[in-house]
């Protein structure tokens, strides 16, 4: 059985670490089906997470774990929304693809200062991408692709809080997604390619909790 989230210990000051760690807990609990599914069953017994769950515009989020410490385990539940906008996060986190993908852009300022770009994903594929240093970029035109890839099911990668990405979603797509603690108060959010706007987070009934379990069955997640 896959470990805990209150049996490891994950220091988020230390992106490097708790990427390694976290995205290590991830595979294991993705290849957990039962424990996966036990986790996800357990929230509408849970008043707490239940009421935590939200419907939002590229994805229906699930909350599978809420720690003292700020970190959160989420499932990630693809909607007809495609074309995510680029952001931000105001939280460091890891993601792994359960089933589905997404085209995945980061983006840097058009106009750096005087400061290099980060070093790029390290050699396990999606470990991470460390932004360019500086203020974000506040307009569309200021931001440059700077690296694209397709996230396929077995994709495992860590974001840091200060990197701009989006992207555009496959349907049935499917992630688990474990973010760290708060780190900043405000994110940096741009138009949507397509021009789509950003709609406002949704609280989730119970019966769509249900139908998301039974579509999370149909896909075999759980």
């Amino acid at each position: 059985m896959s470990a805990t989230l209150t049996q490891i210990d994950i220091d988020w000051t230390d992106f490097e670490g708790a990427g390694r760690q976290t995205r290590q807990y991830l595979r294991d609990l993705a290849a957990d089906k039962s424990r996966l599914r036990e986790m996800v069953l357990a929230v509408q017994d849970d008043p707490k997470l239940l009421g935590m769950c939200e419907r939002r515009q590229l994805f229906d989020c699930i909350v599978l774990h809420d720690a003292e410490s700020g970190s959160r385990l989420e499932v990630h539940v693809s909607t007809g929304q495609r074309v995510d906008h680029p952001h931000d996060h105001c939280f460091s986190f890891s993601s792994f693809i359960l089933c589905g993908g997404y085209d995945h852009t980061w983006y840097k300022p058009a106009r750096p200062r005087d400061e290099q770009d980060g070093d790029g994903a390290t050699p396990e594929h999606g470990a991470q991408l460390r932004s360019d240093e500086g203020e974000p970029a506040t307009q569309q035109a200021d931001l440059v692709p700077y690296v694209t890839r397709f996230e396929q099911p077995g994709s495992c990668y860590s974001i840091h809080h200060s990197v701009i990405h989006a992207t555009a979603t496959a349907d049935d797509t499917v992630s688990l997604f474990l973010r760290g603690p708060q780190e900043k108060d405000a994110t940096t959010m741009q138009d949507s390619a397509d021009g789509t706007p950003q709609r406002e987070n949704k609280p989730m009934s119970v019966d769509y909790y249900r139908d998301l379990c039974a579509k999370l069955g149909h896909l075999e997640i759980i």
